[in-house]
């Protein structure tokens, strides 16, 4: 709908900037994106399967997942800092799952508007947690907070089940969530250095331990 909009908008006008192509080209991305992953998400309900775990690279799929949410966090006008708090081996993961489901939770923290007209900043992070390696994504402790159990319960029945953060209807955190729990782990509400967000506990690649 909103690349309807930027095209019925521009269609009379004889020249139209670069930059409008730009957006354009990024909201067809994200909304490509999220399909996808709904679809994926979808897929796994309807089966009741779990995805197939395998060793991945934590610092390597977070810096990715970075690199494709730059277009879109550039949009909005919004800092993005990859913090990886210590050294990582391999976690047990599903690869494409896990890229999808931080970009989409990533897309939706930058929805939030930060307080008092600051620039939002978001992190994307890894640390470790004594029951394994923490990955989430986190935004300034003074934004409104993703109530995710509430979300939860609301899910189905309301149009916006983050109306308190967002005006928007969150969807990409129950397509992250469902992709999460199909690895055996869950979504939940976390904070890392004074700040808030969403993150999901990875195990470590036992095997590489055992060698």
């Amino acid at each position: 709908m909103h690349i309807a909009r930027q095209a019925e908008f521009y269609k009379s006008e004889e020249t139209v900037d670069f930059s409008v192509f730009r957006d354009m080209q990024t909201n067809a991305d994200v909304a490509l994106r999220l399909v996808d992953s709904y679809v994926l998400g979808l897929d796994l309900a309807t089966k009741q399967m779990d995805l197939q775990l395998e060793p991945v690279s934590v610092s390597a799929t977070l810096y990715d997942v970075a690199h494709e949410l730059t277009p879109l966090l550039r949009q909005r006008d919004t800092e993005l800092q990859l913090v990886l708090a210590g050294r990582y081996g391999e976690v047990m993961a599903h690869r494409r799952g896990l890229m999808a489901a931080l970009y989409n939770v990533g897309a939706v923290l930058s929805e939030i508007e930060a307080p008092e007209a600051d620039k939002q900043t978001i992190k994307i992070v890894a640390h470790h947690s004594p029951t394994g390696i923490i990955a989430g994504m986190y935004v300034n402790d003074q934004t409104p907070t993703l109530s995710l159990s509430k979300a939860r319960a609301q899910h189905g029945n309301a149009r916006q089940p983050f109306a308190e953060a967002t005006a928007q209807t969150g969807a990409g955190i129950f397509v992250a969530d469902a992709i999460f729990a199909s690895m055996n782990t869950r979504l939940r509400f976390g904070r890392f250095r004074g700040t808030h967000g969403l993150a999901a506990t990875l195990q470590p690649n036992r095997q590489l331990q055992l060698v």
